[in-house]
């Protein structure tokens, strides 16, 4: 069984979304880095003429309307726990454009999604970098949204965390943990105990996340 490892990165801001409302969390450390970069779209913003909107559409069948995603299965093929069964697929044409699809609605905590990327290391284990901004939607059952997820590392979204709101604050935290314990340790990165010390951090606090969270996440692959 391949074990999941996720990178531990900063992550950096991207500018907001016109008529979206960010939602900040805190990381463990003072990392220099204030916050969770994310937003709630619930299909309200871009442009309803254009493919790269996050604007919803009612679902009749397994294949989303939208250029991009004609090879699309869009039926509930993934168990997301507490998440409930989704669909998603990566659009054809661009990388950061996505279909989503739940099962079940949750119009209270929110589902997130957040661009991936990830690769394989010395030992056939893969490694997940975050790369991007986390856009999230309070959801209806059986209808298609089409997020647009904003990249701020030069690596390929090849990968999708789906995760409840209310996980997104420890995930971030995972990766960022390494980071957080260097930058709270002046003379760190100067001294190989600590940054063992600084890995052996991220490795307990990912542990910790992978234990209290692993019924509310779900990572695919494309």
């Amino acid at each position: 069984m391949k074990t999941l490892l996720f990178a531990t990165l900063f992550l950096a801001f991207a500018c907001d979304m016109p008529k979206q409302t960010r939602y900040p969390t805190t990381s463990t450390y003072d990392s220099g880095v204030s916050g969770v970069d994310s937003v709630f779209t619930d299909g309200s913003s871009g442009d309803s003429s254009t493919g790269d909107n996050t604007s919803e559409d009612p679902v009749s069948n397994t294949t989303p309307s939208r250029q991009g995603f004609e090879n699309c299965n869009i039926g509930h093929r993934y168990d997301g726990g507490s998440i409930g069964s989704f669909g998603v697929c990566q659009s054809e044409q661009d990388e950061r454009v996505f279909a989503i699809n739940f099962a079940q609605a949750d119009v209270s905590v929110g589902t997130c999604l957040i661009p991936m990327h990830y690769e394989y290391d010395q030992y056939q284990r893969v490694v997940s970098h975050n790369v991007g901004r986390a856009e999230c939607v309070h959801n209806q059952a059986n209808t298609t949204y089409y997020p647009v997820l904003y990249k701020n590392q030069n690596k390929a979204i090849n990968a999708v965390m789906v995760l409840k709101y209310s996980s997104l604050n420890p995930f971030m935290q995972c990766l960022n943990a390494k980071n957080d314990y260097i930058n709270g340790h002046p003379g760190c990165l100067y001294s190989q105990a600590c940054v063992n010390q600084a890995v052996q951090y991220a490795t307990t606090v990912c542990n910790a996340f992978k234990s209290n969270h692993s019924n509310h996440y779900k990572q695919v692959q494309f």
